[in-house]
């Protein structure tokens, strides 16, 4: 298995995931990355399949939908791979 230098950010709200990835990008160079989840590294492309799997059956809004361990953003650069995820529930 690859060894991954990951950094995972939970965030309160979506002003804070923006504030977040605006300054990683112009602080640390870290650009914003629009991957598949079957593009993620493991194990977090089948956990990313799995919630959505888990969770597509019921009918919800795609507000709620994203509140399932899927990040909001995802910033990239060689050194590390960034997930900023938004856990504030309305």
């Amino acid at each position: 298995m690859e060894k991954i230098n990951a950094l995972i950010i939970f965030c309160e709200g979506a002003h804070d995931v923006a504030f977040c990835r605006l300054a990683f990008k112009y602080h640390f160079n870290i650009n914003k990355i629009n991957w598949k989840f079957s593009e993620y590294p493991a194990p977090l492309n089948q956990l990313f399949k799995t919630n959505i799997k888990k969770h597509a059956a019921k009918d919800m809004s795609l507000d709620m939908a994203h509140k399932f361990f899927l990040p909001d953003k995802t910033l990239y650069s060689k050194e590390k791979k960034t997930g900023f995820f938004n856990e504030r529930y309305y």
